[in-house]
């Protein structure tokens, strides 16, 4: 059974009443893929593609007008209780958006820890476990956030996410803002976690250099749809769809996919 099933979602913006016109916007449209235990699937296009909308969906941070959710084969219903909340984490482009900037590292988790239940102590070994996760020294539980560099801000980023012991991981665009040498490092620390806890990961990019490097499937959006979906090898070797075909013909060489 998939960890995570996207099943026929669309998201709408603006009204959409009877006597409303021109004003409503498809983001996603039908929308339906799945991910498994340590598996990465990667979504990728360009901007305004509905890849970023398709993400939020997923965990809950915009409702869907029509489609299911399913986590572990649970339908989750639109407004989601912390305890699934907590299965579920994003990690964003931007790592400030989930790291207070007037906080250390170490009490940004050992805060949420002890949202989660644990007594301080605990809390306080859990995220030095946690930071030598991600790969980073002891030092940088005692930063704050504006002090790390954008790679080592992304590394504490995914240690918040791992706090809540997730299931599923959705990333969006979360290197591309980094230098292609410190991607490297993120990507291969997210493969990683992927194999080891048996994270479902859904990868967020407009990068089709990334999704090879990292993605075991790919789908395809363009205009709100899947315009193609498979595996990352077969829809790189062989796309069929028209667009497909076009960002692939719009890159350089496309580096070979390393572990």
């Amino acid at each position: 059974m998939p960890m995570l099933e996207i099943d026929d979602v669309s998201v709408t913006y603006g009204r959409t009443g009877r006597f409303t016109r021109g004003t409503a916007h498809l983001a996603v449209d039908r929308v339906s893929l799945t991910v498994e235990r340590g598996q990465i699937v990667g979504v990728v296009g360009e901007s305004g593609s509905g890849k970023s909308s398709l993400a939020k969906a997923a965990v809950g941070l915009i409702r869907p007008q029509h489609g299911e959710i399913r986590l572990g084969g649970e339908v989750l219903p639109r407004k989601r209780p912390r305890a699934v909340r907590r299965r579920m984490q994003m990690v964003f482009q931007d790592p400030s958006s989930a790291l207070n900037p007037s906080l250390t590292v170490g009490q940004v988790l050992v805060e949420l820890l002890r949202t989660g239940g644990m007594d301080r102590s605990a809390a306080r070994s859990r995220a030095v476990d946690l930071i030598d996760r991600v790969g980073l020294s002891s030092s940088a539980l005692e930063a704050k956030p504006g002090s790390l560099s954008g790679g080592q801000r992304q590394r504490a980023s995914i240690a918040r996410a791992l706090a809540t012991e997730p299931e599923v991981i959705v990333a969006d665009e979360p290197t591309s803002a980094l230098d292609v040498s410190v991607q490297a490092t993120v990507l291969n620390l997210l493969r990683e976690l992927a194999e080891s806890l048996g994270l479902a990961v859904l990868f967020i990019t407009h990068d089709l250099g990334v999704v090879q490097r990292l993605c075991d499937d790919v789908a395809v959006m363009q205009k709100g749809r899947v315009v193609e979906s498979g595996s990352t090898a077969a829809v790189f070797e062989t796309p069929s769809d028209p667009y497909t075909k076009q960002l692939l013909a719009s890159i350089p060489t496309i580096s070979a996919r390393t572990s």
